[in-house]
């Protein structure tokens, strides 16, 4: 789901449970991963983040002369899916999508909501700290997530499991 704004957040949610690989023949790219399985909690999530953006911007007091949008991703509960979108969302090489009625482009992304597992969100938090681009997760509880030296631009809206 993408939506055009000023600002750009990304979102790497699991709207799907699992995920059928592609046969690999190593002579062309590989297709994309099939999802299945659909998770109606990662749905809501998903679209819980949708209408927070939109309440946002609803209220000019709020961001005044800025919109947010969103572009947000599925991970079919695979790390694999989640690096892909935390890549794509950081690279500027995600999905395009029209920013306006003449415009086609790559919006920047400037942080990013997610992953609902520790061990994605450590994966993917190693790779977009380099890019010092900021990651808040909503269910990783590893206390390992707390060491600022390793994961510099990472924070959570949970206790970690310290102080579960």
């Amino acid at each position: 789901m993408h939506k055009y704004g000023d600002v750009i957040l990304g979102g790497i949610f699991s709207l799907n449970f699992y995920t059928a690989s592609p046969e690999l023949y190593f002579t062309s790219e590989p297709n994309d991963p099939i999802c299945f399985g659909f998770d109606p909690v990662g749905f809501r999530q998903a679209q819980t983040m949708a209408f927070a953006v939109d309440e946002i911007n609803r209220n000019s007091k709020l961001l005044p002369n800025i919109t947010l949008g969103y572009s947000l991703y599925d991970s079919c509960g695979n790390l694999w899916n989640s690096l892909r979108a935390a890549l794509s969302m950081t690279s500027g090489r995600g999905e395009p999508f029209q920013l306006n009625e003449s415009c086609y482009g790559y919006p920047p992304v400037i942080g990013i909501v997610g992953d609902s597992s520790s061990t994605r969100t450590i994966a993917i938090s190693s790779i977009v700290s380099l890019y010092r681009v900021p990651m808040v997760s909503y269910f990783a509880t590893c206390s390992c997530l707390s060491n600022r030296r390793l994961f510099p631009s990472f924070f959570r809206t949970i206790p970690s499991d310290a102080f579960q």
